[in-house]
């Protein structure tokens, strides 16, 4: 029986890990993930030795300390991750909700907060699904704190309304914005149509990038409208859209005909699809293996 790598790392002396003149912090971080119980003396050792944390090492301590018996410490901590402007990974550590809540006793403290903070906010409310929350801590940059809104944050709303299906709010997002041209926001802005499985809608989207804004899409957004019509059984479409694209296509665009043609029974598109995977990574034991079950199940 194999031993996690957790277990590995404890049988090991702490001592060994911090036995260099100058431990760094994935030495320090080694040792906080291995010895839970005395994590907290071992980051305040860590931060004797004037060794900053990165982002692994506050989830690495508040992971152990769930409990309301340690409230006191676990304050602490989300206070020195304030402090090394590591809030927003310690918000993706944890629930939203109560990630949220540490938000806004900062507030209630009279602590300001930044655009980056309002990042990790925002953040939080994408992974736990937070829709309203997501708005109104949006809203409020601009309203109550007089933050502009950078290019990230409204990524994070257009996301936020994708992943819950919300396609026409998302667009509102997008089309409201005073920078329309940036690639990244058209492109979660695609992935929620796949998301949501919205054909039309997408191809519409996609449409308006260069027709309307004058956006050259990009091979990611090519790989966006072939995942469309691939989960949709559009091969003809998507074939349609390889003919008209300017660059050659990637493994991104091949493996989403390569899902689309296998999950509608397509096998001819499966064998063109695996045959270019091969020939741009050579080396792909899984795509030589995907296609030997091909020719298995066509008689080849």
């Amino acid at each position: 029986m194999r031993a996690s790598t957790k277990q590995l790392v404890s049988s090991i002396h702490p001592s060994l890990y911090l036995s260099h003149p100058t431990p760094d912090c994935f030495a320090w971080n080694t040792v906080i993930k291995a010895s839970p119980a005395p994590a907290l003396l071992a980051y305040l050792r860590m931060r004797r030795h004037c060794v900053r944390p990165d982002l692994y090492t506050f989830p690495f301590l508040l992971q152990p300390l769930s409990s309301p018996s340690h409230l006191p410490s676990g304050r602490l901590l989300h206070a020195h991750a304030l402090l090394f402007g590591l809030f927003s990974d310690t918000l993706w550590h944890g629930r939203s909700q109560e990630s949220l809540a540490l938000f806004d006793q900062m507030l209630s403290r009279s602590m300001t907060p930044n655009a980056v903070t309002f990042l990790g906010v925002l953040c939080a409310c994408v992974h736990g699904g937070l829709v309203e929350e997501g708005r109104e801590y949006f809203d409020r940059m601009s309203l109550e704190f007089g933050i502009a809104p950078l290019i990230q944050h409204h990524g994070c709303i257009v996301d936020l309304y994708g992943r819950a299906g919300m396609i026409n709010q998302a667009w509102e997002v997008v089309r409201s914005m005073p920078m329309k041209g940036d690639v990244l926001i058209w492109g979660a802005l695609l992935c929620a149509c796949v998301h949501g499985g919205l054909v039309e809608e997408g191809r519409e989207y996609f449409d308006k990038m260069s027709l309307e804004f004058g956006i050259a899409p990009l091979i990611q957004h090519y790989g966006c409208i072939f995942d469309l019509y691939g989960r949709a059984g559009m091969i003809n479409q998507a074939w349609e859209v390889v003919r008209s694209m300017p660059m050659k296509g990637d493994v991104l665009i091949w493996g989403a005909l390569l899902s689309g043609s296998r999950l509608h029974g397509d096998r001819e598109t499966c064998e063109l699809a695996l045959k270019n995977l091969i020939e741009l990574e050579p080396l792909n034991s899984g795509a030589h293996v995907l296609l030997s079950n091909l020719y298995a199940k066509m008689g080849k």
